[in-house]
């Protein structure tokens, strides 16, 4: 996973300086622009070349329909909005009495007002300018420098921000921040190595923020070679990350092989592959580094205490597998998925047993909260879900999520009914009740105060796109 920073003069330059150079066959717009330049979704058939008249200076013929389908006068603009309102009621015990159900020992209230705003410019058939921000309650928050000094910022992020063009439509840039997902896991994915955040389990499908890279493509027949080139915050050119892809299309399996290399970072080496047969797909991913960026722990000398060290030369293999089924009458989605994550510890116990040791080297900044995500060796995770209870007009939704860290016990069931009390293509209002479990012994990594029985209450206010 690599660490960028936010948009850079190379989106501006590089946008200014690829003139009208884009062409793909015609894809969707608004919100869903993967579609448009992603890995095993580009359209990988040849445009109509430009007209020896229109090249000379003559009067050019009608244009292809592809390109009629690429190109707007207008700028189309739209989003999306969601309004969350949650309370959590959290027991250490199960609550075993009315008593006990009425006094929980937590209570939560958390809101969560948002909406997502983009454009989509194509005046030409080879020349697209694609830009997307998130805004968030609370709309603005205020830093402190020193005692003295407030500054009051506004709560806006810039998720995407790129132009597409190519040269002579037989390769393809993309320049600026963009999403790039390189792996093909659900819940885990070690080989998405280009994306700034990980994928939450317990809502793999939402989007996530990608870096600013340089993007290029060159499709021959159903396969793609592509080089990415990002900026991760260096000021060293020589520090940039590279990752060169190449995918392959064999009837209905994708395969996918490539790397990643940045200075002071572990060389990685990656390879995906997914079937899809009726209403199954099956994925696998696997990824060997030369050693970890992980800083790791292991008891030291002095009773109590830790130390820190770090692994460059061994060999590590992390590697995913899974499947997905689903159908659209009844609407049922199971997937499944196992992860072995090999620089994670066998014995987390080392982390459980000596949480203050820990803590100690998270605030000397010894430690970060990356070198303790995902810990453990084994992990597996599981869900199932059923919309329209009972037949198409009915409002009940049910679904059943499980994640589990197998080397130390721990793991997350979360059982959830829905009721869609307005439910239109354009927007949604919905109340969900969930009861989530986490178990496992205390410091463990899903369940860091043991055994917790809560209940959720959800609603979503006015849930849609525009």
């Amino acid at each position: 996973m690599i660490r960028c920073s936010t948009v850079s003069l190379m989106v501006l330059v590089l946008a200014a300086a690829a003139g009208p150079l884009w062409s793909q066959a015609s894809q969707t717009q608004g919100q869903d622009d993967e579609g448009l330049f992603d890995q095993g979704t580009l359209v990988t058939t040849q445009p109509q070349p430009t007209s020896p008249a229109e090249a000379a200076g003559g009067s050019a013929p009608t244009a292809p329909p592809s390109d009629i389908l690429l190109t707007s006068e207008v700028v189309t603009i739209g989003g999306s909005f969601d309004g969350k309102y949650t309370s959590t009621f959290s027991w250490n015990k199960f609550p075993d009495s009315f008593e006990n159900l009425g006094s929980p020992d937590s209570q939560v209230f958390s809101d969560e007002l948002g909406a997502q705003l983009y454009f989509d410019a194509r005046p030409d058939a080879n020349f697209r300018v694609y830009g997307k921000i998130e805004l968030s309650y609370p709309f603005s928050f205020v830093s402190v420098e020193d005692a003295s000094t407030y500054e009051k910022n506004p709560s806006i992020q810039v998720e995407e921000l790129f132009a597409d063009f190519n040269w002579d439509r037989k390769l393809f840039f993309r320049a600026g921040k963009q999403s790039i997902k390189t792996g093909v896991g659900y819940f885990f994915s070690p080989a998405d190595v280009l994306s700034i955040q990980p994928i939450d389990p317990t809502d793999p499908t939402k989007e996530r923020e990608g870096p600013v890279a340089l993007q290029v493509n060159y499709p021959f027949g159903l396969d793609n070679l592509y080089l990415y080139v990002l900026d991760t915050g260096v000021t060293d050119p020589a520090a940039l990350a590279i990752s060169p892809q190449a995918q392959f299309i064999v009837g209905t399996t994708e395969l996918t092989v490539g790397g990643l290399y940045q200075k002071d970072h572990v060389p990685r080496f990656l390879l995906t592959a997914s079937y899809t047969a009726s209403d199954f797909k099956f994925f696998h991913e696997s990824v060997l580094t030369v050693g970890s960026d992980r800083t790791f722990v292991r008891t030291s000398a002095i009773p109590g205490s830790l130390e820190t060290y770090i692994d460059d030369n061994t060999l590590y293999y992390t590697g995913t597998i899974g499947f997905i089924y689903s159908t659209s009458s009844p609407d049922f989605t199971l997937a499944v998925q196992y992860l072995y994550n090999g620089d994670g510890y066998e014995d987390p116990s080392v982390i459980r047993d000596n949480a203050p040791a820990v803590f100690i080297l998270k605030e000397s900044g010894d430690l970060s909260a990356d070198d303790l995500y995902m810990r453990g060796l084994h992990y597996l995770a599981a869900t199932a879900s059923l919309k329209k209870i009972g037949g198409d007009n009915s409002p009940w939704d049910t679904s059943l999520f499980w994640i589990g860290d197998i080397s130390d016990g721990s793991g997350k069931i979360l059982p959830k009914l829905t009721w869609n009390a307005l439910d239109f293509p354009s927007y949604t209002v919905s109340l969900s009740l969930g009861l989530p479990i986490y178990y496992g012994g205390t410091n463990s990594e899903y369940a860091p105060k043991g055994d917790t029985y809560a209940i959720s209450l959800e609603v979503h206010l006015g849930k849609g796109d525009f």
